[in-house]
């Protein structure tokens, strides 16, 4: 405070230096930001190491397709998401798991390929694929969706070269935003999934040819 006359106590002016921290200021933003950055990496890899190991040892299927559901939801801080098979004859979507804000529900809901055009679409090309409307969406059919979201994430499951079902996020609020980087942690996982598949289903193969390759041996030795 400066006081030029001071009868009343009160200063006549104020003398001040200011310093410009702008810069500073943005610099500890970007060093947050990178932080979070690496924390977040940090736990997605310990995610995947987590799923890798777990479906070394998986043998049950329901368990696993809620394991593998749950633990990408959580990485997204989303509650909403579904793990969707392919049927044998290529006819119909099966629910395999399904999360519900939150909470891991059972239900018995099959689609229909031919009236669903986001599995068609996904048979033909398939690639990650975000609606970003799920009213109002050309390829949605929202009476075919267990739990509707205004944002959703398909992402396919590749199977011996074959879409063989979906692994799909999804989010109420409208302005969510699916990132690259949460696209890229979804088709590791759907990768790590589709490995497990394939084994299981390879081994199913082993094991029926095996049976009846000693039906055949018993054949052969009681002729």
């Amino acid at each position: 405070p400066l006081r030029v006359v001071g009868q009343d106590g009160k200063p006549d002016y104020l003398v001040g230096i200011i310093h410009d921290i702008t810069e500073r200021k943005q610099r500890e933003a970007e060093r947050e930001r990178l932080i979070d950055q690496i924390q977040q990496n940090l736990e997605r890899t310990q995610a995947l190491y987590r799923l890798s190991d777990a479906l070394a040892t998986a043998t049950e299927p329901q368990a696993t397709f809620k394991m593998v559901l749950h633990e990408y939801l959580q990485l997204l801080n989303l509650k909403r998401g579904a793990i969707m098979l392919l049927d044998q004859a290529g006819e119909y979507n099966q629910i395999a798991a399904l999360y519900v804000d939150g909470q891991a529900i059972v239900a018995d809901i099959r689609l229909p390929i031919k009236e669903d055009p986001i599995a068609q679409r996904l048979q033909f090309n398939p690639k990650p694929l975000v609606i970003t409307d799920g009213y109002r969406h050309p390829l949605h059919k929202p009476e075919l969706n267990p739990v509707l979201n205004e944002v959703m994430l398909f992402i396919p499951l590749i199977i011996q070269s074959k879409m063989g079902g979906m692994i799909v996020a999804g989010s109420a609020e409208a302005d969510y935003t699916f990132a690259e980087s949460d696209i890229a942690l979804g088709e590791t996982i759907a990768d790590q999934l589709s490995i497990w598949l394939e084994n299981r289903q390879l081994l199913a193969e082993a094991g029926v040819l095996a049976l009846a390759g000693g039906a055949f041996g018993l054949l052969v030795a009681s002729g």
